[in-house]
């Protein structure tokens, strides 16, 4: 129906400006009337949204995890493999936590800074997508025959620790260091992926004997 399209259209434009606004100036020094005037809306077209700035910030963080997600998801879909998919999962995951500032529409790196609280909810948010696109990753491996079920078992766990870990040392890291290189690009990043992929697979096809 073309009102509920444009509908759609309207409420998609508020949130992507309360969405600049908020990475720049933060959610306190936002004001209900800026997102109106930046996006060429009358406030009471805004207050047909949303009832307050509060309301408008849970839609962008809304949003900013189902962009995250459907990345994700179209990232491991070009994989053929089980072994393929699971390793540019654990490298998309790693290399969340170092997208630039001015890449806010997957990792909002200055609205995370200025709200610790939300920011540990799109990362639970973001975490059980992950989670269960690795279970399903996973079961494919095993069914196959490509991973030893018992290794398989055992790899959430050691995924979240790892990108959890390295989460807020790249978060905290001087932006100008190794600018543009991609975290899971990193020499000991790769010897972990790498590591862990070989100890998925059946005993007699692993690299190194793992205990």
């Amino acid at each position: 129906m073309p009102n509920d399209t444009l509908s759609s259209k309207t409420r998609e434009r508020l949130i992507d400006v309360a969405r600049q606004l908020f990475s720049n100036n933060g959610l306190e020094n936002t004001t209900m009337s800026e997102i109106a005037t930046a996006s060429d809306k009358g406030r009471r077209t805004i207050y047909t949204y949303f009832r307050t700035k509060h309301e408008i910030y849970e839609a962008v963080i809304q949003s900013e995890s189902r962009k995250v997600c459907r990345e994700l998801q179209n990232f491991v879909d070009r994989e053929q493999t089980p072994e393929m998919k699971l390793r540019k999962l654990m490298e998309f995951r790693i290399d969340l936590a170092g997208r630039q500032a001015n890449r806010p529409e997957v990792w909002l790196r200055s609205l995370f800074s200025r709200d610790t609280k939300r920011d540990n909810r799109i990362r639970a948010y973001v975490k059980d997508y992950v989670l269960d696109t690795m279970d399903s990753i996973l079961r494919q491996g095993v069914d196959s025959g490509a991973f030893d079920p018992v290794q398989a078992s055992r790899v959430p766990s050691l995924l979240t620790v790892l990108v959890l870990g390295s989460d807020w040392d790249l978060l905290r890291r001087d932006e100008s260091a190794d600018a543009g290189i991609p975290p899971s690009s990193s020499e000991h990043m790769q010897k972990t992926i790498d590591f862990i992929i070989d100890a998925l697979r059946p005993p007699g096809s692993r690299t190194t004997s793992i205990r």
